[in-house]
């Protein structure tokens, strides 16, 4: 491989990963404000962090899959793959870690959340982990 294409790799995974934690913060937003149902501006908030969200998602388009498209299968540098590798098993454990949490002291929860809201709280909560381990295993 050449250090080129390594480079690429890092910044195809650096973009993955910001792009997993603008995910992640954008759902735990939603989380948030559906704790705050009597909130006249929840629709607005929801509808802010959509198009936030969307933004981003946009931004990560055009700058990580138009010009690697190579990269869908998986990464050819093993320290790459490894990190890759790390970051879902720090997702999986994270994810394990929460539902167990919330197991054990759901009933102690003051607000009720639906199983809506739970489902968007592990969906976050994985790609808060994810995004946040590429992040750190990948800082120079």
């Amino acid at each position: 491989m050449t250090n080129l294409e390594v480079k690429n790799e890092e910044k195809h995974i650096t973009l993955s990963g910001w792009f997993w934690l603008a995910l992640g913060t954008v759902l735990m937003f939603m989380v948030i404000t559906d704790a705050f149902k009597d909130s006249e501006n929840q629709q607005f908030f929801n509808i802010g962090f959509v198009v936030l969200f969307v933004g981003i998602a946009v931004f990560y388009k055009i700058k990580a899959f138009f010009n690697s498209k190579k990269y869908t299968d998986g990464y050819q540098d093993e320290f790459i793959k490894q990190m890759n590798h790390t970051a879902y098993r720090h997702a999986f454990y994270c994810t394990v870690g929460v539902i167990f949490a919330v197991w054990v002291i759901g009933d102690a929860i003051a607000i009720p959340f639906t199983h809506e809201t739970m489902s968007l709280v592990y969906l976050a909560t994985a790609s808060l982990s994810y995004g946040a381990s590429i992040i750190w295993q990948n800082r120079d």
